[in-house]
């Protein structure tokens, strides 16, 4: 947000951003330093780098709901009260939805001060509450990634590789954008680069369509780990 509030700033990053590859430059989201003029957009290259720590920590946090339950045992006190395994279960779906939640909304609401604070005639409530809302989806789809995975088994699951797909994941969709042409289908195996803040705002039928199939996706996940976690055999 410094170059948003200091202006003469713009044009020692632009010096900055020319020495720099642009296959860089489109692994940080960034395409122009033409965008650092325009709040939406500029907020988009830094809402994009930040879903990806978002997600990365929605995954973790909600595979850890469950592993940690198990490696600490605390599972026998859950097992001890007249509560079934669905209700637990659910516990934890709300609370990692909702942990996700106040972390995109906290980081939206920050973007917005910013806005009304120095983005002038280039702050759009529509455009941010659009890459906000779509963008903001991603690291929901990754929580209940995480609680899948997490309810098959504790053996070969952990934190750490949930964390590896989501940058594997992203790491596809920065492929896909760079072979244009030649490898356009590895970014339809990235919700980062299919719910990107460009797309976001560009509001394509295509984005409506990967918008829909990914919320989809989320919810099978989500049910599908309340039946392996219901059959699941804890190590106590």
């Amino acid at each position: 947000m410094y170059m948003a509030f200091f202006s003469t700033m713009q044009e020692m990053a632009q010096v900055k951003f020319e020495m720099l590859p642009k296959e860089y430059l489109q692994l940080m989201g960034v395409e122009d330093i033409s965008q650092m003029g325009n709040y939406v957009t500029f907020f988009g290259m830094i809402f994009n780098i930040l879903i990806i720590i978002m997600s990365i920590y929605a995954v973790t946090f909600s595979m850890n709901l469950i592993l940690k339950e198990e490696k600490n045992k605390t599972i026998e006190y859950l097992y001890a009260l007249s509560v079934t395994r669905k209700e637990i279960y659910f516990s934890k779906v709300l609370v990692a939805l909702c942990a996700v939640f106040f972390v995109v909304l906290s980081v939206g609401i920050a973007g917005i001060i910013f806005g009304f604070a120095s983005g002038s005639d280039t702050f759009s409530m529509v455009d941010m509450s659009a890459v906000i809302k779509i963008t903001g989806t991603v690291p929901f789809f990754f929580a209940a990634l995480g609680l899948f995975l997490s309810s098959l088994s504790s053996k070969y699951v952990s934190s750490g590789l949930g964390a590896g797909i989501v940058m594997l994941t992203y790491m596809l969709g920065y492929l896909g954008k760079l072979l244009e042409g030649k490898a356009d289908f590895l970014k339809y195996f990235s919700p980062f680069e299919l719910l990107s803040p460009t797309n976001a705002l560009a509001l394509s039928g295509e984005t409506y369509g990967a918008f829909g199939v990914i919320a989809a996706l989320t919810v099978i996940l989500l049910i599908f780990a309340s039946i392996a976690y219901k059959k699941r055999d804890f190590s106590l």
